[in-house]
């Protein structure tokens, strides 16, 4: 019980420092499997132009393989940072975020970007898309 206790309370002050630093930029997190559709397009402002879609597979020695495709749908250069989480069944962090990386899509591209998750007991991933 008490470890539990510890355990929100990291996570609490965990989710407290992604805000605080992405708190000058527009952040959207996506999660591997969401609630409606496999293609989700995120609400306002500039997600509003950017169409993400998760995606994962297995690969030998049982790793999840991560992919998120991120569709630039206007006619302007959009700078990006993404960062992938990885959650084991029951929800609790498997190893360290990624660390940040930028991204710049052009007009009407697609990138698909990917990670490998740091454990076999990974099986699910939230990615942070943030603009830069």
């Amino acid at each position: 019980m008490r470890l539990k206790k510890i355990l929100m309370t990291a996570g609490a002050a965990g989710s407290l420092l992604l805000l605080v630093g992405c708190a000058s930029n527009t952040c959207v997190t996506i999660p591997s499997t969401p609630n409606s559709s496999s293609n989700t397009n995120i609400g306002s402002g500039l997600f509003g132009s950017t169409a993400i879609t998760p995606s994962s597979e297995k690969l030998a020695g049982n790793l999840l393989f991560a992919k998120v495709s991120l569709y630039n749908k206007t006619n302007e250069n959009q700078k990006l940072k993404y960062q992938f989480q990885w959650f084991s069944p029951d929800g609790f962090n498997q190893g360290n975020p990624t660390p940040w990386t930028p991204i710049e899509l052009l007009p009407n591209m697609t990138k698909v970007v990917s990670q490998v998750a740091p454990t076999a007991e990974t099986t699910n991933y939230n990615v942070l898309v943030c603009t830069n």
